[in-house]
């Protein structure tokens, strides 16, 4: 097994409406339990890596909450290693200079102290079950200086819009990264996991940064593919990408599907999160729930159906909460209808009786609204 470096990259996540205008999407709840932050964390963890750097953009506070001090709690309660906050709090403000490469220069201590031969990086706004041994293993058999993990989608046309796709050559290199526009159906999208030598990354640091300050890591893999072997690793499980209001709903539902939730979690393959102590969720004689999670701490009272119910939620005798995501300490009131609805932590629905969103577009209430 090979000694690994993993950095979690949250500079290039998506902004989720009001959802994330006081926190970023790495500690945003993810089904009932979880924030998405705790899937690449986790995926770290069960490769055997237990070096971990956490790449910081902007509202650092509910993540310094989720992982406590340091990421001390979270280390300590699954033996992680050494876990290192990464913020680069001179450039947090100007959005041209706060980018990936910026944030490790601010940071190359970190890495030019560790003791890993390779480095993983990471994103988190990209939900998948990958072994970066395996991508290490293929990267070090192709000689390759960086390897790019990819997945191959037949719908890009409507999806992945902006992000990144691979041309490669027979032999899997990449010979040019574009954005997707939506042109063409059938694409390599880039996961934006990336291997190389540790050396390597402190080579491409130092050559970006004197290239332009502007530039980013997603600059520079393009800058640099026709001077550098870069590798492509196909990943061939399930993959979803939040990037939306919508996306999240979306991927929150389709895990209700039993086969999809075994996709993404396993026992041999366990998602750790920071743990609470609540009692189990309290059901009485009215309610009626179906095909939804629901976390611990909540007492419902009325009917859940295709919907994900955070902690300590209060639903009252005669609610109706459908396709819906309601975060922790929420309270809906009694014979209220939700449908299509994300509503943010420590809500309350009192007064209006009917709130109805669509797929396409989910109605939210903001953290801490009165409705």
């Amino acid at each position: 097994m090979e000694k690994i470096l993993g950095l979690i990259n949250l500079h290039n996540s998506s902004a989720l409406d009001t959802l994330t205008s006081r926190r970023p999407l790495a500690s945003t709840g993810f089904l009932g339990r979880y924030a998405f932050i705790d899937i690449a964390l986790s995926n770290l963890i069960n490769s055997g890596i237990s070096e971990i750097g956490i790449m910081i953009k902007d509202k650092p506070r509910s993540l310094f909450r989720h992982l406590g001090f340091g990421g001390n709690q979270w280390s300590q309660n699954y033996k992680t290693g050494q876990m290192v906050l990464m913020y680069n709090e001179i450039h947090s403000k100007n959005s041209m200079y706060n980018h990936d490469i910026n944030n490790m220069i601010e940071n190359i201590w970190f890495i030019k102290n560790s003791l890993s031969e390779y480095v993983v990086i990471t994103p988190v706004h990209i939900i998948d079950r990958l072994n970066y041994q395996d991508v290490v293993k293929d990267h070090i058999s192709k000689n390759a200086d960086i390897t790019v993990v990819y997945a191959k989608v037949e719908n890009a046309k409507d999806n992945y819009i902006g992000t990144s796709y691979l041309k490669l050559d027979k032999n899997n290199r990449i010979i040019r990264i574009s954005e997707n526009k939506g042109s063409e159906n059938e694409r390599n999208i880039s996961l934006e996991t990336i291997v190389m030598n540790r050396k390597t990354l402190l080579e491409i640091i130092d050559k970006s940064s004197k290239i332009s300050s502007f530039f980013s890591m997603k600059d520079i893999l393009q800058y640099l593919c026709g001077t550098l072997y870069i590798n492509a690793y196909e990943y061939k499980g399930y993959v979803r990408f939040i990037d939306s209001v919508q996306s999240y709903l979306s991927v929150s539902l389709e895990l209700l599907e039993p086969k999809n939730f075994q996709e993404l979690f396993s026992s041999d393959w366990p998602v750790y999160t920071r743990t609470y102590d609540t009692p189990p969720a309290k059901y009485y004689e009215s309610t009626k729930v179906s095909k939804s999670f629901i976390a611990n701490g909540s007492m419902i009272k009325g009917t859940i159906k295709n919907s994900v119910i955070g902690r300590d939620v209060i639903v009252e005798k005669g609610a109706i909460i459908e396709n819906s995501i309601v975060l922790s300490h929420v309270r809906i009131s009694n014979d209220t209808h939700l449908n299509y609805v994300v509503v943010d932590k420590e809500a309350e629905i009192l007064t209006i009786k009917n709130l109805i969103g669509s797929k396409q577009d989910p109605l939210i209430v903001k953290q801490e609204d009165v409705i």
